[in-house]
């Protein structure tokens, strides 16, 4: 409570922290860390691939079968995929039609693209953008393979 003379208010802002204390991220649980190991990490940008909003769908569908594809020849146990993104949804719906075990993880923060790089075992990205470039920087200095299609896979099969 504030005492402000002629009547009290409760405060809108706790008292700031005792000097001293550091602020400690939360641990990734064990199972989803475990769930990680050796996973193919699945990133991108689907807006820098620049395709045609009336070829999207049809778009779509050709990168789930890139990506179904892609998993059919290199049989990865897990796949861990960025899901606020197109790309990452794509990659998600491959691997449940091969009955492969899935990961959703979401990449706001340079510290998570260094951890998830530690864990997994291999990265591929579609679309290039300063995220992507990050990650994939992170992966090499793992010395974890990188696999990265940009816009011209986009042009390729006539999608711009």
């Amino acid at each position: 409570m504030r005492d402000y003379g002629s009547f009290k208010l409760p405060a809108w802002r706790a008292p700031d922290p005792i000097k001293g204390r550091s602020i400690h991220p939360k641990q990734m649980p064990t199972g989803i860390n475990a769930a990680l190991r050796n996973a193919t990490l699945i990133s991108g940008s689907w807006d820098t691939l620049s395709i045609n909003r009336r070829l999207k769908a049809q778009a779509f569908d050709r990168v789930v079968e890139l990506f179904t594809a892609l998993f059919k020849r290199t049989t990865p146990s897990v796949i861990a995929a960025n899901t606020d993104d197109l790309i990452g949804k794509a990659a998600v719906m491959a691997a449940r039609t091969l009955r492969i075990k899935t990961v959703a993880v979401q990449l706001a923060r340079h510290e998570q693209h260094h951890e998830l790089s530690e864990l997994v075992s291999s990265v591929v990205i579609l679309g290039h953008d300063d995220q992507a470039a990050h990650l994939s920087a992170c992966a090499e200095r793992q010395r974890k393979p990188v696999r990265v299609l940009d816009s011209s896979w986009a042009k390729h099969h006539g999608l711009n």
